[in-house]
C-alpha cells in the first residue's frame, strides 16, 4: 500500500519465492512503514497490462536512522531554528563547539526537524569511537547501507550510492578524523542530492561549508531549567525551595552553562544539597570526574583531556600557558606572557587560531580588534597541566609583569585623548589585573602591589568598579604606616568608603592626610570635600579644605587638579556665590578641552553647571546634559553620569511637570541602585521626598529623609521644609520609621511609591 501505484502489485522477496507463472521484475530497496528497508519486486500477472511506473517509496536509507531522544531539548529553540535554516539552504553545515556543549543532542534534534525536507531519509553516523581512515569510511557506509561496488573502493562506492539521493547525512564527532571526513565531504559535495550536517570541535574547512558555533546555555534561564529537569530525573524527591533559584544559577555558571557539566552536576543532588554542591564545584573538575553520567563523555575531565590529547605539541604547550589568563586576553598579551624567545607573532597567531578551530579557545570580537578567552572548565584543566609541567611560577610571573605594567601605564593616560582606549583595556583586562595583584601578594611584593592598586584607584571610582577599593582594604594590614604610599592608600580606602556610604570615610581620610599631607592622588581630600559639600553641608570646612587644596597643588597628578578645581567651584557655587566660581569653572572647561579627555569634560560641565545654575538654571541644565552625553560616550556606568543627573533632578524636582519629575526620579534612583552606588542612592532620597510630597505621598518621602539621615547625610533645607508643610504633626514619627531602614530597603520603598504615583498621574 505504501509503495505501489494503482494497478501495480509489489511483493517482498520472501513472498515472490512462492510465486510462479508470472513475470517478476526486481524493483530495488524500498522502505515500508513500520518495517524498514526491504528488497522489493514487481509482479506482472499473465493476461494483465503491466504498469511500468517506478514504485513510490523513498529509495535507499531508512527515513530517519537517528537515535530517539528520551529527554526534552532545553534552551536551544533559537539555535535549532538557525541550524535547520542553514541546512535547508546549504549542503554542508558544521556544528562546532567545545566538548560537553551539546552538539550531538542538537544535531539529533535538527535531524528530526529536517526529516520531511529530505525525501530519502536522515542518517546519523557516530565517529566518536572510530579511528583511522578506513574505519571512518566503513562506519559511514554501514550507517547508509552502501556496499562496495565492482571496480571502486569503498569511499567511491559510498559517493556513488549517495548520488541523486535527497538524504541528510549527520556525521557526529569529526574532530579526531578531520582529514578523512574532509576528503569524503569534498567528494560528496561534487554530486547532486545529499547534504551533510557535521559536528566537530573545529570546522572541517571544505568549500561551501557553513559553520554554526554552539554556545553555552544562559545560567539564569535555560541552564537553570535544564538543571532542574535533570535533577528531578535523578531524584524524584528533588524540590526547589526559597533561595534555591540563585544557588542553581550559581551552579550552572560554575560549569559555564555546558549541558554536559549541568547534567553531571545535577546527578549529585542525591547526596549533596544545592549549597554544598555549589561549594564543591569550586573544584569542579575533581567533583565531576566520577562516573555519574555514563556514555562516551563520562566526565568533563574526560571530555577536556580527550580534546587536549588531540593537539600537537606546540598547540598543547600554548593551551596550557593560556590558562594563566583570566577573563580574556589579546594577541599582544599572549606574545608577552606565553611566547618563546625569538618566536614569531604570526606563528603564535596560527597556534591560537588552531585552538580556536578546535574550540579550546573562544574569540571575542571588539571594536576593531579580536580578543580570546577560555571557558573556565578548560582553563582549570590547563592550570593543572601547567602545574604538572613545572611552568606555573614562570608563566605567572610573566603574566604579572605584563598586566601590572599595563595597569600603571594605562592609568597614567586616563585624562588624555587616549581615554577611550584606556577604558577598553582596563575594563577588558580587569580580571587579569586582579590576577597580577594576587600574584604580587602571594609572592610578598607589597611595593608593586601598592603601586598597581593606587594606579587604578581613580579608574575604579570613575568606572564604579568598587572591587578596586577592596584591594586597598586587603593591602592595608600588610603594610606599615611608614610605607611611603601609606597615606595615599588610606585616601583610596576613604574614597571607597564614601562611595559605598560607609561612615568610616572621614576617619580614613584624616588619618591618610596625617601620614602624607601632600595627598598626591587627591583621594583623601576628594573624600573629605564630598562629605563636607554633599553630606553635612559645612561651608567653613569645605571652604578651608578646597582653598588650601588648590594652594598646595604642585604639578603632580592631573586628576588631583581636576577635583581640586571642581570641588572649589562646588563650594563657591553653594556657599559663596561670586564671579570666582564662574571664572574657575571656565578655566577648568578650557583645561578639559585641551586634554581631550571625556571624563575631564564631564566633570568640567558638572562644575560649569554648578556655577551657572544660580543665575541661569536652563543654561546649567544644558551644560549638565552635555556632560552626561560625554560621560556616557565612555561608559553608561560612568560616575559622572550619576553626579550630573543627580544635579539635574535636584534643580528641577520642585519646578518641572510632576509626571516628568516622577519618571526622572525613579529612573535615576533605579540606576543608582543597579550600580550599587549607595552614597548616590542615599543623596537621591532628599529629592525623591520632594517629588513624592508633590504627588501626595508625604509619608514615604518622610521615611526616605529618615533613612538618609541615618546614613550620615543631612537633607537639604528645601526637602525638610516641603515635608514639614505637608505633615507638620507626623514628621518626627515618619523620620524615625525611616531611620530604621537600610539604604536598599528605603530605595525599594521609594521606587514602589514613585511607580504607583506615575500610574496615578497617567490615569
Amino acid at each position: 500500500m505504501d509503495v505501489a501505484n494503482g494497478g501495480q502489485i509489489a511483493a517482498a522477496n520472501n513472498v515472490v519465492d512462492f510465486v510462479s507463472g508470472h513475470e517478476i521484475v526486481a524493483a530495488g530497496a524500498h522502505q515500508l512503514r513500520g518495517i524498514g528497508t526491504e528488497r522489493l519486486f514487481m509482479l506482472q500477472p499473465s493476461g494483465l497490462d503491466g504498469d511500468s511506473r517506478p514504485l513510490r517509496s523513498r529509495v535507499g536509507p531508512a527515513r530517519a536512522v537517528l537515535p530517539t531522544p528520551t529527554q526534552e531539548l532545553i534552551g536551544r529553540d533559537d539555535d535549532l531554528k538557525a541550524i535547520t535554516k542553514l541546512v535547508r539552504e546549504h549542503r554542508a553545515v558544521t556544528l562546532v563547539g567545545p566538548g560537553g556543549i551539546g552538539k550531538t543532542r542538537v544535531a539529533v534534534a535538527a535531524g528530526w526537524e529536517l526529516e520531511d525536507s529530505h525525501t530519502d531519509g536522515v542518517v546519523m553516523c557516530d565517529l566518536a569511537l572510530v579511528d583511522g581512515d578506513d574505519a571512518v569510511v566503513d562506519a559511514i557506509a554501514e550507517a547508509l547501507g552502501a556496499r562496495l561496488q565492482p571496480g571502486l573502493d569503498l569511499a567511491a562506492s559510498l559517493v556513488e550510492y549517495l548520488e541523486h539521493r535527497n538524504v541528510l547525512l549527520v556525521i557526529d564527532g569529526c574532530e579526531h578524523v578531520l582529514d578523512t571526513v574532509r576528503s569524503l565531504m569534498q567528494s560528496i559535495l561534487t554530486i547532486d542530492g545529499p547534504s551533510v550536517l557535521a559536528t566537530s570541535r573545529e570546522r572541517l574547512a571544505v568549500d561551501g561549508e557553513y559553520v554554526f558555533d554552539l554556545g553555552p546555555l544562559v545560567a539564569a534561564t535555560s541552564a537553570s531549567e535544564l538543571f532542574r529537569e535533570r535533577a528531578l530525573a535523578r531524584d524524584a524527591r528533588f524540590t526547589v525551595g526559597p533561595g534555591d533559584d540563585q544557588r542553581i544559577e550559581e551552579i550552572c555558571a560554575k560549569v559555564d552553562g555546558l549541558p554536559l557539566g549541568i547534567e553531571l552536576a545535577a546527578a549529585w543532588v542525591r547526596v549533596l544539597s544545592l549549597e554544598q554542591l555549589s561549594e564543591q564545584l569550586e573544584d569542579r573538575l575533581r567533583l565531576l570526574g566520577g562516573s555519574q553520567a555514563g556514555g562516551r563523555q563520562e566526565t568533563l575531565r574526560d571530555t577536556i583531556r580527550w580534546s587536549y590529547e588531540q593537539l600537537d605539541d606546540d598547540q598543547a604547550a600554548l593551551f596550557v600557558r593560556l590558562s594563566v589568563f583570566s577573563g580574556g586576553f589579546s594577541l599582544e598579551a599572549v606574545e608577552a606572557v606565553c611566547g618563546d624567545e625569538g618566536g614569531s607573532r604570526l606563528d603564535l597567531l596560527d597556534l591560537i587560531m588552531a585552538l580556536v578551530d578546535k574550540s579550546m579557545v573562544v574569540t571575542q570580537r571588539g571594536a576593531g580588534h579580536i580578543r580570546f578567552r577560555m571557558l573556565s572548565t578548560l582553563r582549570q584543566f590547563g592550570e593543572e597541566q601547567l602545574r604538572s609541567k613545572g611552568e606555573e611560577g614562570q608563566i605567572e610571573a610573566r603574566h604579572c609583569e605584563y598586566f601590572s605594567g599595563l595597569a600603571v601605564a594605562q592609568s597614567a593616560l586616563l585624562l588624555t585623548d587616549k581615554e577611550p582606549e584606556v577604558w577598553d583595556l582596563l575594563g577588558q583586562d580587569w580580571s587579569n589585573i586582579r590576577g597580577a595583584l594576587d600574584h604580587l601578594l602571594k609572592t610578598g611584593d607589597l611595593d608593586n602591589a601598592v603601586d598597581v592598586t593606587l594606579a587604578v584607584a581613580w579608574f575604579s571610582a570613575f568606572a564604579m568598579r568598587f572591587e578596586g577599593f577592596a584591594w586597598a582594604e586587603e593591602l592595608w594590614p600588610q603594610i606599615s604606616a611608614e610605607h611611603p604610599r601609606a597615606g595615599s592608600l588610606l585616601g583610596m580606602r576613604a574614597m571607597g568608603a564614601y562611595l559605598t556610604a560607609n561612615p568610616a570615610s572621614m576617619g580614613l581620610a584624616a588619618h591618610g592626610l596625617e601620614l602624607d599631607a601632600a595627598d598626591p592622588t587627591g583621594l583623601g581630600r576628594a573624600s573629605m570635600a564630598a562629605h563636607y559639600l554633599n553630606n553635612v553641608h559645612s561651608a567653613d570646612d569645605s571652604g578651608s579644605l578646597t582653598e588650601t587644596w588648590l594652594q598646595n597643588l604642585d604639578g603632580g597628578d592631573p586628576i588631583n587638579r581636576l577635583w581640586a578645581e571642581g570641588f572649589r567651584v562646588f563650594h563657591l557655587a553653594t556657599h559663596d556665590p561670586q564671579p570666582e566660581a564662574v571664572e574657575r569653572a571656565g578655566a577648568l572647561f578650557e583645561l578639559a578641552l585641551a586634554s581631550g579627555s571625556a571624563t575631564m569634560m564631564a566633570i568640567a560641565q558638572w562644575a560649569r553647571g554648578l556655577a551657572t545654575a544660580i543665575t541661569d538654571r536652563e543654561r546649567a541644565m544644558t551644560m549638565w546634559d552635555d556632560g552626561v552625553d560625554v560621560a556616557r560616550s565612555l561608559n553608561t556606568r560612568h560616575l559622572g553620569v550619576h553626579l550630573l543627573t543627580g544635579l539635574q533632578i535636584h534643580f528641577s524636582a520642585g519646578r518641572e511637570d510632576l509626571a516628568v519629575a516622577l519618571e526622572r526620579c525613579r529612573s535615576t534612583l533605579q540606576t543608582s541602585m543597579d550600580h550599587h552606588y549607595m552614597a548616590g542612592t542615599s543623596h537621591l532620597f532628599g529629592v525623591s521626598a520632594i517629588v513624592l510630597a508633590r504627588a501626595g505621598r508625604e509619608d514615604v518621602g518622610a521615611k526616605l529623609l529618615g533613612a538618609m539621615q541615618a546614613n550620615g547625610h543631612i537633607p537639604r533645607g528645601n526637602a525638610l521644609k516641603a515635608l514639614s508643610r505637608a505633615i507638620p504633626d507626623g514628621l518626627d514619627d515618619a523620620l524615625s520609621a525611616g531611620a530604621a531602614l537600610s539604604i536598599n530597603s528605603a530605595a525599594t520603598i521609594a521606587i514602589e511609591a514613585l511607580t504607583e504615583a506615575i500610574k496615578e498621574q497617567a490615569e
